[in-house]
């Protein structure tokens, strides 16, 4: 299978100003596609680095909510056990 595109003019081909024009565009094309190569990964992992991020975030607030939970109902029993204030018992 042929590539695709128009042919490519060989390096010898055509003037000197022309053959330079043509070199620089080529190696403007390499570096452009590795960079963005380069720039796709690094998205990438930045992605999969904020999703590590809120599912840890996740996790904090589920935990903290259990926390906070477990708080109250310690609490609740406690104020339940306890007896009266001096100051509220009736003479």
């Amino acid at each position: 299978m042929p590539p695709k595109g128009r042919p490519r003019k060989e390096a010898a081909e055509g003037t000197e100003k022309q053959q330079k024009n043509r070199e620089y565009m080529r190696k403007y094309q390499e570096t452009r596609k590795a960079k963005i190569v380069e720039l796709t990964a690094d998205i990438k992992k930045c992605q999969e680095d904020l999703k590590k991020m809120k599912n840890e975030r996740k996790q904090l607030k589920d935990q903290a909510k259990e926390d906070l939970r477990a708080f109250r109902e310690k609490n609740q029993v406690n104020k339940g056990n306890k007896a009266p204030a001096a100051s509220v018992i009736p003479l």
